[in-house]
């Protein structure tokens, strides 16, 4: 699923729907099949936003404990800053939290820079 292939906010909440169950709840009482996807879909991203190692899990992305922790701490916090050994999957996280910021974050816009030509 590329948020790029989406050209209304209506696409993105029928992309979504396809992947999760929507279950009644009090809340719902009332309301027409449009606003009840709508709170469903609002109800899942919002999760998703507090716990996005779930929804890499839900795409059946493998992530270790300790990548799911940074994943989380990312999405919570404004900066952050991971140092580590080759080997630990530094680029690997990054791509995952870049896709899931795109898909939890409509028009956000990611850029991605290196310090010298080669890296870029």
């Amino acid at each position: 699923m590329s948020i790029a292939n989406y050209h209304s906010p209506s696409d993105y909440y029928k992309a979504l729907l396809q992947l999760l169950p929507i279950k009644e709840f009090k809340g719902n009482v009332g309301l027409n099949k449009q606003d009840k996807q709508y709170k469903a879909v609002y109800r899942w991203t919002q999760y998703f936003r507090r716990y996005p190692a779930q929804l890499a899990k839900l795409y059946g992305l493998h992530l270790h404990p300790f990548q799911e922790y940074i994943l989380t701490m990312w999405f919570r916090n404004n900066y952050g800053m991971y140092i580590a050994a080759r080997g630990q999957g530094k680029t690997y996280l990054m791509a995952v939290f870049c896709l899931l910021k795109m898909i939890l974050y409509p028009n956000i816009k990611i850029v991605v820079a290196g310090g010298v030509k080669s890296q870029a």
